[in-house]
């Protein structure tokens, strides 16, 4: 009887209802603001557990570090290229 008790408190904290935010594409550093001010939106207003929001993010900011570590790397090959030019002598180009 105890076991089915735990199991059935166990079920219980792991099942959640489905929150629906309404988040723009998260595509750009500007949205990913906007994203992350709707999280902390529906969580200080009760409609998202803090862990859910906490799980969405930390989502949120994964896809953050990776379009800024692509922007950086665009920037750098930019870069490269600058300096390339610079140091090919005149008469090869």
């Amino acid at each position: 009887m105890y076991g089915a008790e735990v199991a059935r408190r166990l079920w219980r904290e792991c099942r959640r209802d489905v929150v629906t935010l309404d988040l723009p594409p998260i595509d750009t550093l500007a949205n990913i603001a906007v994203a992350q001010t709707a999280v902390i939106d529906a969580a200080a207003q009760g409609r998202l557990a803090l862990r859910d929001a906490l799980a969405l993010s930390t989502m949120i900011e994964h896809r953050r570090r990776a379009i800024e570590t692509l922007d950086l790397e665009a920037d750098l090959r930019e870069l490269g290229e600058k300096v390339n030019q610079r140091q090919t002598p005149r008469s090869w180009r």
